[in-house]
């Protein structure tokens, strides 16, 4: 079962055409300026979706599967 952070993020990401040019590494000034979550939660977020197999994650973006 998906997090609604979870599901933000992958709707953002298929908005963004299945890419978008954050990550782990992100600030969390803007992880909360675009995803309005903190950091801790766009992490689990995305953590979350790549167990799911849902992203791959890269060391400049996160990329829909």
């Amino acid at each position: 079962m998906m997090t609604k952070d979870a599901e933000f993020i992958l709707a953002t990401l298929e908005r963004n055409h299945g890419m978008m040019e954050f990550t782990d590494k992100s600030t969390p000034e803007e992880i909360n300026e675009v995803f309005n979550m903190s950091k801790a939660a766009f992490k689990r977020g995305i953590g979350s979706l790549y167990k799911e197999k849902k992203i791959i994650l890269h060391q400049d973006r996160i990329e829909k599967v």
